[in-house]
């Protein structure tokens, strides 16, 4: 995770040799904006913490590996 700004986040992993990787920002009301950059970009909504974050990235990549197979 690279911090980038005030309140601007990349996070990126290598999973079975393809860059995964998203964005996030914390809103003026707290709330987490997260964007997947890599294998291609899409908004995918508001979140309340940090938690929802990361189960939500866990269960995309999850998805997007199960529908290579």
């Amino acid at each position: 995770i690279e911090k980038v700004g005030g309140a601007l986040y990349f996070v990126k992993f290598h999973v079975e040799g393809v860059e995964v990787s998203y964005t996030y920002n914390i809103n003026t009301k707290n709330r987490y904006f997260l964007q997947r950059i890599k294998p291609y970009p899409i908004p995918e909504g508001l979140f309340t913490d940090e938690d929802e974050v990361v189960d939500f990235i866990q269960q995309d990549i999850k998805k997007y590996f199960s529908k290579k197979k």
